[in-house]
């Protein structure tokens, strides 16, 4: 448990901690929520102030987009959570939209300037998909090079 809980505070997520310790990530996930596991985040967190809440944030980033991405694709999941996991991603990855007009007025267009949804929605499930991948190269690297060690 202190394992995963000094793990997670060095910027680790449950799927990159479930890799390394080869164990279940619903495991890893389960312990995440331990009431010990938190205690000890808590602990960290007021004695390193912000980078440690920072780093934990930072492990969870990968976690996060990969629940949103399953809720966007999840058809039997609500219109409105789906939309809404959408618009966390696309804020995430192009930022708020702000207004077209400089004033704010009422009558502008609203969102992003001259972007289809679709296109933009494509893009990111493209980039997405290549981050998975990569990130599949990079545990096969790893196994290769642990089956490779004496």
């Amino acid at each position: 448990m202190r394992t995963v809980g000094f793990m997670a505070l060095q910027g680790m997520g449950a799927n990159q901690i479930a890799f390394v310790l080869k164990q279940p990530e619903d495991k890893i996930q389960a312990m995440f929520e331990d009431p010990t596991l938190q205690e000890m985040f808590a602990r960290e967190i007021e004695a390193r102030g912000k980078y440690a809440l920072k780093q934990l944030a930072s492990g969870m980033a990968v976690d996060v987009m990969l629940a949103l991405h399953k809720i966007v694709l999840d058809p039997a999941a609500k219109p409105s959570e789906r939309i809404n996991a959408g618009k966390e991603i696309l804020d995430r990855a192009f930022g708020r939209p702000t207004p077209a007009n400089k004033n704010g007025d009422a009558d502008g267009d609203e969102g992003f300037v001259g972007a289809n949804p679709e296109e933009t929605l494509a893009k990111l499930e493209a980039e997405l998909e290549a981050k998975l991948q990569e990130r599949e190269k990079r545990r096969a690297a790893l196994q290769t090079d642990n089956t490779q060690r004496p």
